[in-house]
């Protein structure tokens, strides 16, 4: 039979398997997640949902309004009116002061209005539709900036990762030589100096670690605040940097780069349209507009405080239309309308100022792409001459005819190459993002 002991440890060894299934990501799935949770998409969202409301706001101006109202006032002092004595047959000029009204009066007032025309708000209407859109591309725009924002921040994570293992194992073999060669000292073959040498160069290669692990942590941490993963909860990278220098390398070509790709170009062609219909609302002001209404009320007068009584309730019915026609208003309007021209014009200008730098920035990523793929390239001749050497360098100081000051600075140009490298490799990978995001291909 299984012990319980064995069970718990099946258990523990399920249990982690599953945690480190759950928080394993690949590029393309850390993004997903970010989509899915980055708080400022949430808020794009809800933004998006208040355009709706928004939207449904300005619709409910032409819908019928209906209120109603209650009204009890008290006259615990009647109001006096002056008649003319003549009437009683008291001398001309003179007046009779009278009390009308009685003190205890109830009102119950039941009114509608409706709008019939008034330009403004169909103008209103029409630039709902628009406005939603504008909403819309304002949530694929910030979805393409977590996009962005997520595969540098991963591609610096795992870069940093990546750095730290290549350091590692450097450390170990340096670890290696330095046991051998204390060992050689010891049986009088090597010198002193050779281990110190050594013990200097692990010395360096361990600060090196240091700083290495340190920015593999805050790189991995940027990528959870992008995420909305808390910072405390580890996750782990699945990415393989190799399969990414391979997916990166087809160049992109941008001959025949539209700026319209970009969603910076409809959000600024929907501004400009929004700002042509404030023009519209704004001319508006010069037409009519008519508006329909009609009131019913009833109300009681007592003497005392009974409405329930059998005395009668008095009613009232009212129904008419309005029209209000602008005459002058000071120049106000015109103002206003000449306003939203000039923002109109400024709208046009920022969407022309931007298909011209959108050009220019896909054509300096295109550069940057090309250029960061040429380095690359140089490195790995660099990285791979390095390793010669220092394979070669360690074979002599083995055989001894080679010495620790030459094979210490072998192991320091082969780190510094192996860190080159993988710079290079960031270099690439983030320029092709960033080629990506220039030529409206992200979502690519």
């Amino acid at each position: 039979m299984i012990s319980s002991k064995k069970i718990i440890l099946l258990l523990a060894i399920l249990s982690c398997g599953r945690l480190f299934a759950q928080n394993s990501y690949s590029m393309k799935e850390a993004v997903g997640y970010a989509i899915e949770n980055n708080l400022n998409i949430k808020n794009q969202k809800l933004e998006y949902l208040a355009t709706k409301k928004q939207n449904l706001e300005v619709l409910s101006i032409g819908f019928p309004k209906v209120d109603a109202s209650a009204e009890y006032t008290n006259f615990f002092e009647l109001p006096v009116s002056l008649l003319p004595g003549a009437i009683f047959g008291a001398p001309a000029g003179t007046f009779i002061p009278v009390k009308f009204g009685v003190p205890h009066n109830f009102k119950l007032s039941f009114g509608a209005s409706q709008m019939i025309f008034d330009g403004r708000y169909f103008v209103g209407v029409k630039a709902t539709k628009d406005l939603l859109k504008t909403a819309d591309y304002a949530i694929t725009k910030v979805e393409n900036d977590t996009r962005k924002n997520v595969s540098n921040a991963y591609i610096a994570a795992l870069v940093a990762q990546e750095s730290y293992k290549l350091v590692k194992e450097n450390k170990a073999t340096l670890e290696r030589i330095l046991f051998e060669t204390r060992e050689l000292y010891k049986q009088g073959f090597a010198e002193e100096l050779d281990v110190n040498r050594l013990e200097l160069a692990l010395a360096n290669l361990n600060t090196t670690i240091k700083d290495i692990e340190n920015k593999s942590k805050n790189a991995k941490d940027a990528l959870k605040f992008q995420m909305n993963i808390p910072v405390a909860e580890e996750i782990y990278l699945t990415e393989n940097l190799d399969t990414l220098i391979q997916n990166a390398l087809p160049l992109i070509e941008n001959a025949n780069f539209n700026p319209q790709d970009r969603i910076e170009y409809s959000l600024l062609s929907q501004q400009k349209i929004l700002l042509g219909y404030d023009v519209k609302q704004k001319n508006s002001g010069y037409y009519p507009g008519i508006y329909a209404f009609a009131n019913y009320s009833v109300n009681a007068q007592r003497n005392k405080f009974n409405f329930f009584n059998n005395d009668p309730w008095y009613r009232q019915g009212v129904w008419g239309l309005t029209m209000k026609i602008p005459i002058f208003d000071g120049l106000s309007r015109y103002a206003s309308v000449e306003q939203a021209k000039i923002k109109e014009l400024e709208a046009a200008n920022n969407l022309e100022n931007f298909t011209n730098g959108a050009k220019l920035q896909a054509s300096v990523a295109q550069n940057n792409y090309a250029s960061a793929l040429e380095a690359l390239q140089d490195q790995k001749a660099n990285l791979a001459l390095a390793n010669k050497i220092n394979n070669k360098m360690k074979v002599m100081f083995k055989e001894g005819v080679g010495n620790s000051l030459a094979l210490s600075q072998s192991d320091a140009d082969m780190v510094t190459a192996q860190l080159n490298y993988i710079q290079a490799v960031y270099n690439l990978l983030t320029s092709k993002i960033e080629l990506q995001s220039a030529l409206g291909k992200l979502n690519q």
